[in-house]
């Protein structure tokens, strides 16, 4: 059911990277990015450019180097990590450390934020956990081994433990990596209905660029310069997908809406 309550991630000159005791590594800097309820917005960039890091700070994974983020209004240093996990999941390409559980109790797992100190699930758990399952069509899987799966079927498997976590702010990093075509569309079309029918802010990072172009609302572009975001439409016209990829090899082209390589 959509609400109408406005949930919102915004960064105010954000510096990402990794510092040590000796030493600073700026990935990015000077980043104002606003990431909005009811919007399904991909990140796009090359490899390396930084979007995994971005991701991770954005979810306090890891510390920002400089700048401020806000999380409904709020900075992200003022909630405690349990109210932070009951604002924002995410979903990373990463195989998960070797257990025993089942698809099913892996897909609980997302629950976590909500269940009392003994874990135990309510009612209202079961149900939220049940439309998870529902919506990455989990079903067949249920009774397996999660170390039993297929990098694609897992990663399946990871978002429907984010759906469970029943976050307004989602974000995902390379959810389609495993995927093959028919599931890669049905992901896009689940993550859009999610954003429009339930309100949610979805923030995804893809080297999809065809799936981006066709299905996101916003897009928020990352090169060495920056990012650059708004609509995608917008973008498309105003010739900012040019500065993407810093290499002669290819160009966008608008009416194809496309990279096409270029002719020497």
């Amino acid at each position: 059911m959509k609400t109408d309550i406005k949930h919102t991630i915004q960064t105010r000159d954000l510096t990402i990277g990794y510092r040590t005791k000796k030493s600073e590594l700026v990935i990015g800097s000077n980043f104002n990015v606003t990431l909005q309820s009811g919007k399904l917005v991909c990140l796009l960039g090359k490899n390396g450019i930084g979007k995994s890091t971005l991701l991770r700070t954005l979810s306090r994974l890891q510390p920002q180097l400089k700048g401020e983020i806000w999380i409904d209004q709020e900075k992200i240093e003022h909630w405690t990590a349990p109210e932070l996990a009951q604002k924002i999941s995410t979903v990373f390409t990463e195989r998960i450390p070797a257990n025993n559980l089942t698809v099913y109790e892996l897909i609980a797992l997302g629950r976590q934020p909500y269940t009392n100190w003994l874990g135990k699930l309510s009612e209202i758990d079961h149900r939220y956990i049940n439309l998870a399952i529902s919506q990455t069509q989990c079903e067949t899987l249920l009774n397996k081994k999660h170390h039993e799966l297929s990098d694609g079927q897992l990663q399946k498997v990871m978002i429907a433990r984010s759906l469970a976590q029943n976050t307004p702010i989602i974000t995902l990093d390379e959810p389609t990596a495993h995927l093959d075509m028919h599931h890669k569309i049905s992901l896009f079309i689940l993550l859009k209905q999610l954003a429009k029918k339930m309100n949610k802010a979805i923030l995804v990072s893809t080297h999809e660029i065809h799936y981006a172009l066709e299905m996101a609302d916003e897009l928020w572009l990352m090169n060495e310069q920056g990012i650059t975001s708004g609509e995608t439409e917008k973008l498309i016209k105003n010739n900012a997908l040019d500065e993407l990829f810093s290499t002669e090899l290819m160009r966008f082209d608008a009416l194809k809406r496309q990279f096409v390589f270029t002719k020497d």
